[in-house]
């Protein structure tokens, strides 16, 4: 049920529309009579657009924004959620992360608190899922990652919630989970709007896909003044820390710093050479980024990665393989290196090259990069355009299908 709320606001909206409609139609035919008349035609016409501006932006405020996802433990999508949610609550919308059941200490629960974002957590099942839909309303369900965007899709549907999912892996999935990925991709239709963090998803999805960059609130971030050689993330086989070790193994004089945990995280210790230094698992990179001066990602499949979103938001150059979108952010030999995908010889020699760089030539990567994210990556860029899409992508009232797609209630 939509509230008495929004139908004003719906009514009050179309009736501008047809207001301006009208007063458009008529200046053309009073122009011919007089610039007096159109002119003051012209001045109502925009008071009308102001008062609908003012209004909208009101709505906005009372909007109510659900982000969904099932997690275990910091990553690439944790903080690709609290970098959405901080930007939402920036934008003073109503926004709760919703996490579909717990597996115990999160790091991002204190998080959320201490940057003020809500937070629900459910039992996993789709029926708690669909109940607290059916309960509170929100106006959109935005989900992120396989398990939530399945489970939010059918439950979003059956509850009459819009629901908006982003698709953010960019490898091929094997074994179970490859069965949960192709359900996921082929489940997509059911969403009112499909993002994808890089083209490359987005070629794998059916049907009509955005891109949609990942993005930083990089408003309160220093420069780093670190020196570390570092690779941070998931210590998996998409990622490449094997690479990273081989590059450890060619670089000896040299110390490399490894932040991340996964399945081969094992196999790395028995053959990490003593230059090479395994930090584990870590809940909060904020203390740790201002000790890196180059981050290196050797992955073999990405799609926008959150990591090298927040080391070049902190003025630390990204040498990687040219893999998913990261080309969108790494431009070569002014905010970092990119090169062939594989070629472990290649980004040696690119790590090499920036151990030879003067300060002054290292600075000049460090503004490249941080310019990079200010312009083009930051929440103060991507966030308008993502309440301009929810608002989209909302249905009107029912009975007004024909208007659907001009409709907003955000």
């Amino acid at each position: 049920m939509r509230s008495t709320n929004e139908y004003k606001i719906y009514a009050y909206k179309k009736a501008c529309e047809l207001a301006i409609t009208a007063l458009v139609r008529a200046r053309e035919l009073l122009t011919l009579l007089g610039t007096k008349y159109a002119d003051y035609l012209l001045l109502n016409l925009l008071i009308i657009i102001l008062t609908g501006m003012l209004l909208e932006g009101e709505v906005m405020k009372s909007a109510k924004i659900w982000i969904l996802l099932d997690s275990r433990q910091a990553g690439g999508i944790e903080s690709h959620v609290v970098q959405l949610a901080q930007g939402l609550l920036s934008q003073q919308v109503n926004v709760c992360v919703v996490f579909l059941q717990k597996y115990g200490p999160h790091p991002i629960y204190q998080q959320l608190q201490v940057l003020g974002i809500h937070y629900q957590i459910l039992n996993g099942k789709l029926s708690s899922l669909y109940q607290q839909l059916k309960k509170q309303r929100p106006t959109v369900l935005h989900t992120h990652g396989y398990k939530a965007g399945i489970l939010g899709r059918v439950a979003a549907r059956l509850a009459n919630v819009t629901v908006i999912s982003t698709y953010h892996a960019g490898e091929i999935s094997q074994g179970k989970l490859a069965f949960y990925d192709c359900l996921d991709r082929y489940s997509a239709f059911m969403a009112h709007h499909v993002f994808a963090v890089s083209p490359k998803i987005a070629a794998r999805l059916p049907g009509n896909t955005q891109v949609f960059d990942n993005f930083i609130d990089n408003r309160q971030l220093a420069m780093s003044s670190g020196k570390q050689i570092a690779f941070v993330g998931r210590v998996s086989t998409e990622k490449g820390p094997d690479y990273f070790l081989h590059i450890a193994q060619m670089l000896p004089a040299q110390q490399f710093h490894l932040y991340g945990d996964g399945p081969l995280l094992t196999q790395l210790q028995q053959h990490t050479p003593t230059n090479l230094h395994l930090h584990g698992q870590q809940d909060d990179m904020s203390k740790l980024w201002p000790k890196i001066g180059l981050l290196v990602m050797p992955s073999r499949y990405e799609g926008l990665p959150m990591a090298a979103l927040e080391a070049m938001a902190r003025g630390i150059p990204v040498a990687a393989f040219n893999v998913g979108a990261l080309h969108k952010l790494i431009n070569c030999d002014i905010n970092g290196w990119l090169v062939e995908p594989d070629n472990v010889q290649i980004l040696t020699e690119k790590i090499n090259l920036w151990l030879t760089f003067s300060q002054p030539q290292k600075s000049a990567l460090q503004v490249a990069a941080q310019q990079k994210i200010n312009r083009h990556f930051s929440s103060r860029v991507a966030i308008p355009k993502l309440l301009t899409l929810y608002q989209q992508s909302i249905s009107p009232p029912s009975g007004d299908k024909d208007n659907k797609k001009n409709c907003s209630h955000l």
